[in-house]
């Protein structure tokens, strides 16, 4: 049944909450990645516009369907929903693994310095002393998943088995090694700021058994993490790779038709239309 849903955007869904995103400091992490090489203005016709209209027949689909519909979601809506509605589709964004330059609050001497002395990093060459060879020196690190022989073998042996969960796990050891020195990555960003998984499970209403779909990128480390505090108790959809939101928000608007007008489950039914695509 469609009125057992809810779906939580976290990302902007028109013009007027893109331009807040936008104006807030700090500024959102989704959005800080485009804004590097174009302006909000360009940004917003060329590729956001389009994002807005699916997002918009979404909602105007789900509103005619019954299906709960939370806008600028935050941690607490996520909570609230989860308490409320047996199926949760969450469109957010991960902050993941990848370092940026801008990700540094201090400069290469005492990161450098710092790197040295850590167990998980010592072995990091730089080529140039400056910080954009760290960058590329601390992502080589996290696509070999080199990092990895420092953990208990169980938990690197997981993250081999799973590049995704591997190079979340090697950006933990990077930013526990350079704490304070680094903005984290590996976070969930609501529209109230950027949050850690166990701050995401932790909100996750306690009696919560239904289904979630993930509908964000790389949030296969996210579902796992979810999986070993609840022990496997929640279904998920996850998406292991970068994803782009329009096509995702065009899936789940065809799932509740769908569901509409056949019935059925919402995981069987959204992975059918991913199937058919």
């Amino acid at each position: 049944m469609t009125n057992s849903l809810a779906i939580l955007f976290a990302i902007p869904v028109n013009k007027e909450e893109f331009d807040q995103v936008v104006a807030r400091t700090p500024r959102s992490d989704y959005l800080t990645g485009m804004l590097l090489s174009a302006s909000p203005e360009q940004i917003w016709a060329s590729d956001y516009q389009s994002i807005s209209r699916a997002a918009l027949a979404l909602i105007s689909t789900a509103h005619k369907l019954g299906v709960a519909v939370y806008q600028r979601a935050t941690l607490h809506d996520f909570s609230v929903a989860t308490s409320n509605f047996s199926t949760i589709i969450l469109f957010t964004h991960w902050r993941g693994a990848i370092v940026r330059p801008t990700d540094f609050l201090v400069g290469f001497p005492a990161v450098n310095a710092q790197m040295s002395r850590s167990p998980a990093l010592q072995h990091v060459r730089i080529v140039v002393s400056e910080i954009a060879a760290v960058v590329t020196a601390l992502n080589a690190e996290i696509e070999s998943l080199n990092s990895l022989n420092v953990l208990p073998k169980s938990l690197a042996d997981a993250g081999r088995r799973t590049k995704s969960i591997g190079q979340t796990l090697c950006r933990d050891l990077i930013d526990e090694s350079l704490l304070g020195m680094i903005v984290p990555g590996n976070r969930v960003e609501f529209f109230d700021g950027l949050y850690t998984p166990a701050q995401v499970e932790a909100a996750l209403s306690a009696g919560f058994s239904g289904q979630i779909d993930f509908a964000l990128c790389n949030s296969a480390a996210l579902a796992t993490f979810i999986d070993l505090r609840r022990h496997n108790a929640v279904r998920h959809l996850h998406w292991p790779t970068v994803i782009d939101p329009r096509p995702q928000l065009i899936k789940v608007e065809k799932t509740l038709n769908l569901m509409n007008e056949y019935g059925g489950d919402y995981a069987k039914t959204r992975l059918f239309v991913e199937e058919s695509e």
